[in-house]
């Protein structure tokens, strides 16, 4: 299953409510948010709830330009630890900085 919300103005409580959905789905495989403004609480949401969900089926995460900083990059760099399903990570045009990118 694919899920492509890019360019759809999503803010950081539809990125925090994204991830929670993500806790328990075993279908999606891919999910394109770029270009939205979910920002470092829709980026850690999004991580946990990969990170947390064993049966993450996520093959390609599209988080291009979203506003995530340097804990949105934490959070998702910790959920890679984790998530074993997850090949393909796009996060052009954001401000993870060296901190962020260095954990990822």
């Amino acid at each position: 299953t694919n899920l492509n919300l890019g360019r759809n103005y999503i803010g950081a409580s539809g990125g925090v409510a994204i991830g929670k959905s993500l806790e328990t789905n075993s279908s999606l495989i891919t999910l394109n948010l770029g270009c939205n403004e979910i920002g470092d609480d829709g980026a850690i949401a999004i991580g946990n709830s990969i990170r947390g969900n064993k049966k993450c089926a996520l093959v390609t995460l599209d988080l291009v330009h979203t506003k995530i900083g340097a804990q949105g990059g934490i959070a998702i760099a910790n959920a890679l630890k984790e998530n074993n399903s997850l090949v393909t990570l796009i996060l052009d045009g954001n401000d993870i900085g060296p901190g962020g990118t260095e954990r990822i």
